[in-house]
């Protein structure tokens, strides 16, 4: 009977320590699966903290983006604006001097739709009979460069035939020499001379401009010879004129008033 109590004794101290190794396993374990479940859920915290942050990164860098586009086209808008004015004010300086210097009365119009092709040369300009506009009235750039006539009016436009259009034809006088001719339009775009003898010395570079003796005023300048063909056989030279208004950018001219 002592010998089977000390047995249970034997027995329960043994259930007890099996029982305490095993709990504190049992602890330690359960510590380290919450340990692992807080880290966890801690990195999934900070990987959805800093998407979040990116994400508002993002939408205040494309905001910041807007913005300064914004900025941009508005300077761009500012500066286009600075540019037209700076060019209208040129554009009326000269027009103002080549009206003191000219004593020429004229009506500043814009030009549109403008059409250079073999078919002939024709612009518009945004000015028409209301504004006393009539057809034959000559037209000019602001620094006297001849640009065509007048061709057909309407009330609030008018279409203008250039000078290089074969139905052209004026007097002519070659700068600062006692040389006059007839020049007219050629559908290659440029002008041929007539009426300009083997002995007449012209030469290529020379500055051809209208001679005031028919409809057109004097000194409008026409453009510059740029061929010279002589010929025993003819009377009269062959000469090519290449007219200056085709290196100029067309935006606003003058027509000129009777």
């Amino acid at each position: 009977m002592k010998t089977l109590r000390i047995i249970l004794i034997i027995l329960a101290i043994g259930l007890l320590g099996f029982f305490l190794v095993y709990a504190q396993t049992a602890v330690n374990g359960a510590v380290f699966f919450i340990q692992e479940i807080r880290s966890h859920t801690y990195s999934r915290l900070s990987f959805v903290g800093l998407f979040v942050s990116k994400i508002k990164n993002q939408k205040t860098l494309i905001e910041e983006n807007i913005r300064l586009e914004a900025e941009n086209y508005s300077l761009l808008s500012h500066l286009a604006r600075e540019s037209d004015v700076e060019d209208q004010n040129n554009f009326l300086r000269q027009a103002l001097n080549l009206s003191n210097s000219t004593g020429l009365e004229f009506l500043e119009a814009g030009v549109f739709n403008s059409q250079f092709n073999p078919e002939g040369y024709h612009f518009l300009i945004n000015k028409g009979s209301r504004y006393g506009i009539n057809n034959n009235d000559v037209v000019i750039t602001s620094s006297g460069i001849l640009l065509g006539v007048v061709e057909e009016t309407f009330e609030n436009y008018s279409k203008i035939s250039l000078i290089m259009n074969p139905d052209f034809k004026t007097t002519i006088r070659v700068l600062s020499k006692d040389i006059m001719g007839i020049a007219m339009g050629a559908i290659d775009g440029s002008l041929d001379l007539d009426f300009i003898s083997q002995n007449d010395e012209i030469m290529e570079g020379d500055i051809i401009v209208t001679s005031g003796i028919d409809i057109l005023p004097s000194g409008l300048i026409i453009g510059k010879v740029t061929q010279v063909s002589s010929s025993g056989g003819d009377l009269f030279k062959k000469i090519k004129v290449e007219p200056f208004l085709k290196n100029i950018n067309l935006s606003r001219v003058l027509v000129l008033k009777k």
